[in-house]
């Protein structure tokens, strides 16, 4: 093979990682959401190659060793990754190591077996698919983990993190340092099958570990969201109350009024209608949509977003009978009506439209609200941004379990740069 080409492939090879590695890690959501997210990638893996080139070019005391070239790999794509998404450091840097080891010992796997099979001496377009291979390994990897992993946080406690962080870069080290040590082709491939299988086993884990949280952090939301449904509840039930109360007062009042005028006390009735004026009565829409706990939402929420000056909109069919519980319902409603006034704090105009209606064998729920931008640019995963993200952030996970239940569809867009809106799809 060419010398030429001998070259040119020995300098592409240092950018491969990069090139593959910087696109595959948006398994992790970006930072930005513009419309070149695929040029800025590319300019990132670019930028990221370039910056591993210049490092290695520097003079380092005892020469450049095997480990040192693959750990300035990994501190650019860590870099240039943690600048292009967002997630949780840990991960991308345990990702970034798993991926990297899997790549060289692949890479080593294979180029073992070419040298049992065709000498030590075998030629260079053989090395050029033994280089193929160990980057096609390295993007399936990341392939397999972005289709069974949610990779925002891993799921992963810090501990847990460091641990699975301390066994991977052992494995990773080893796998680099080994090559200096095993002078027979057979027993480097004997280690790199060993180093694998430790690596895939290390990826076992994270899937356990993120199985194991993932579902403790479903049970707290569940839990969490039970609670807040049955504190609703008896705020519901509060709230008849109080309203069959003043209903009853209310009567009183006109009852008294009417006796007043049957007696011709026009001056009497002229002041005590004063004094009813001055007192601050609720103003309370009256819903009626055949449901008792919906009505109680509606009234409640409506009454809580004209308090803070928010404009709300509710046109809302029920089918008879409608199959879904109480709790659920306090959920659903609930937490739509929570997060659409939580996101209208704080505007100028700011208005909440809902609309429910049945379609065929579905419940079609639409809301809008107004926004003082474009939520999902910045947030396209509408993770919470709050600072106890654990705690809060519950609705939105609340409305996904809610969905799944049922059978159904939850879509949510920007309708304008200051409207969003929800729809969900609930199977009766």
């Amino acid at each position: 093979m060419p010398l030429m080409i001998q070259t040119i492939w020995a300098f592409l090879s240092r950018y491969y990682y990069h090139l593959v590695a910087i696109p595959c890690m948006s398994m992790f959501p970006y930072r930005y959401c513009g419309k070149h997210q695929r040029l800025v990638t590319l300019a990132a893996a670019v930028a990221s190659g370039t910056v591993s080139l210049l490092l290695h070019a520097l003079p380092f005391p005892g020469g450049m060793n095997y480990l040192l070239h693959q750990s300035m790999h990994i501190a650019c794509l860590l870099l240039f990754s943690c600048l292009l998404y967002r997630g949780n450091f840990y991960s991308m840097l345990l990702v970034l190591l798993l991926a990297m080891s899997v790549a060289g010992q692949t890479g080593f796997i294979y180029g073992g077996c070419i040298s049992l099979i065709w000498g030590a001496d075998y030629p260079y377009s053989l090395v050029m698919v033994r280089d193929v291979l160990g980057y096609g390994t390295f993007g399936c990897y990341f392939l397999v983990l972005k289709k069974y992993l949610n990779f925002t946080s891993f799921y992963l406690n810090r501990r847990d993190h460091l641990i699975l962080l301390g066994i991977a870069y052992i494995n990773f080290a080893a796998s680099c340092i080994a090559i200096r040590y095993f002078s027979t082709t057979g027993a480097r491939i004997l280690f790199y099958s060993v180093a694998s299988f430790t690596t895939f086993t290390i990826t076992f884990l994270v899937f356990r570990f993120t199985k194991e949280h993932q579902n403790a952090l479903e049970q707290q939301v569940k839990l969490q969201a039970m609670q807040i449904s049955q504190t609703t509840l008896a705020q519901l039930k509060e709230a008849s109350t109080q309203m069959h109360e003043l209903r009853h007062e209310f009567s009183n009042y006109l009852i008294y009024a009417q006796r007043m005028l049957q007696d011709k006390q026009y001056a009497q009735l002229d002041a005590y209608l004063a004094e009813i004026k001055r007192q601050k009565i609720p103003v309370i829409d009256a819903f009626t949509t055949g449901n008792t706990v919906v009505n109680a939402i509606l009234n409640q929420k409506s009454a809580y977003a004209k308090s803070l000056g928010i404009h709300t909109e509710f046109q809302i069919v029920l089918p008879d009978p409608l199959p879904i519980d109480d709790l659920t319902l306090c959920s659903l409603f609930g937490n739509l009506l929570n997060n659409a006034i939580e996101a209208c704090a704080q505007q100028d105009e700011p208005f909440i439209r809902l609309t429910v209606y049945p379609v065929k064998s579905y419940l079609a729920l639409r809301i809008d609200n107004s926004v003082p931008e474009d939520v999902l640019q910045k947030n396209p995963q509408l993770q919470s941004t709050k600072e106890d993200s654990r705690n809060h952030g519950i609705g939105i996970k609340v409305l996904r379990d809610i969905v799944k239940k049922y059978d159904g569809i939850l879509h949510y867009q920007m309708v304008d740069p200051h409207c969003f809106s929800v729809e969900i799809m609930l199977k009766l």
